[in-house]
């Protein structure tokens, strides 16, 4: 079972907005499909860190794609594809928002307004597009935009180049979005296969 079939719930209700209610959902879901997959349970008994640094829209995201799914392999497949499609229809909260407008009134490079950079922000590239410097980050929780937006953003001097910008607010968010999204010692434990 995948990362994704890790972070999912089925207990019928179609919506979790908090952490609390995700991981109940989650710890019901591994519990009902009697799922063994370590990276699944670990993320289930370890919950809440993960939950919480995700946004509400995208923990009701990955809520709603696994209520209708059914135990087994063919029901984690169909929930991954739902939530690749589900989270491609997220919206910017108040504080992402501001993340944007902030990182946008810094980093805009002309011919380029501040208000098309923040309007293209957070786009996914879907239909052939380019992803918008924050697309990889939509899915975070409202403290870690704020975190991003005051740690990072504030310290990319006016006028830098595309380049410089978007390298300082990686290098900045790295460790920050690290810190809070650790992943259960099993979901990143390698898998070797001999190969003779």
């Amino acid at each position: 079972m995948s990362l994704s079939a890790a972070c999912s719930s089925s207990n019928g209700s179609g919506s979790s907005e908090t952490p609390a209610d995700f991981c109940s959902q989650l710890q019901g879901y591994v519990t009902k499909c009697n799922v063994t997959d370590p990276c699944t349970v670990q993320t289930s008994s370890n919950c809440t860190q993960l939950a919480s640094a995700l946004s509400s829209q995208t923990l009701a995201a990955y809520a709603q794609c696994y209520t209708d799914s059914s135990c087994g392999d063919a029901g984690a497949a169909l929930a991954a594809s739902c939530f690749a499609t589900a989270t491609k229809n997220l919206t910017p909260s108040a504080a992402q928002e501001k993340l944007a407008t902030d990182y946008c009134a810094v980093c805009t490079v002309a011919p380029e307004t501040a208000a098309e950079c923040a309007a293209g922000f957070y786009s996914t590239g879907g239909d052939g597009g380019t992803p918008g410097v924050g697309s990889s980050i939509l899915d975070l929780s409202d403290s870690l935009a704020t975190q991003l937006d005051t740690q990072c953003v504030a310290k990319i001097a006016a006028g830098s180049s595309a380049l410089v910008c978007l390298s300082s607010l990686g290098i900045c968010a790295e460790p920050i979005i690290a810190a809070a999204v650790t992943l259960p010692a099993a979901c990143t434990t390698a898998v070797v296969v001999d190969g003779g």
